[in-house]
């Protein structure tokens, strides 16, 4: 079983879902899996991902549109990893991203960490991680806003995941703000 399942929700962003995974692909850390869930994209998605698909690449799982909170569970349901990174279909990771982030994990009692990130690109985010600054965070903290500028910065803890029920599908906009406090009440991040 892989340590770590990496989840990409794909809507309607062909163009930019190649960068996605080879990013991943590209991960100093190489116990991992891609679960790349179609949200009933009207694009070419699933054409653009065939060669990645064909090679097993990827677990490919294509769904009826339900909104991206709907296809980040699908992933997580479908996760084998001890731990979960959730990746946007448009944005891309650093080569040492889950490397750091399992050591850390490892290394602690923590049900998340996370990084911030550089929002230079209007349609794309490269995330930017300082990996000698860690801040635990409080259930209180989130109150104060969304201290990730993307799902894409964390890696979870798959059992604190299931514990605090994955994303609510009915939240749209600030559904990872609402997983980040349920998961602040699980344990400490």
């Amino acid at each position: 079983m892989p340590r770590v399942s990496v989840i990409i929700p794909a809507y309607n962003h062909a163009r930019f879902i190649t960068d996605a995974v080879d990013s991943v692909l590209r991960q100093s850390f190489r116990d991992f899996e891609i679960i790349v869930i179609n949200d009933g994209s009207p694009d070419d998605t699933e054409a653009v991902l065939r060669p990645y698909i064909e090679t097993g690449k990827i677990i490919y799982h294509i769904q009826r549109n339900a909104g991206v909170a709907a296809a980040r569970n699908t992933g997580i349901a479908m996760a084998n990893g001890d731990f979960v990174a959730l990746l946007d279909d448009d944005d891309t990771w650093p080569e040492d991203k889950l490397e750091w982030q399992v050591r850390y994990l490892d290394e602690t009692d923590a049900v998340l960490v996370g990084g911030a990130c550089d929002t230079g690109k209007p349609t794309r985010r490269k995330t930017q991680l300082a990996e000698d600054s860690y801040q635990a965070l409080a259930t209180a903290d989130f109150f104060q806003g969304n201290p990730f500028g993307s799902p894409g910065q964390t890696l979870i803890r798959r059992s604190a995941l299931e514990r605090a029920g994955g994303f609510d599908p009915e939240i749209w906009g600030v559904d990872d703000l609402d997983l980040w406090i349920r998961l602040s009440r699980v344990g400490g991040m």
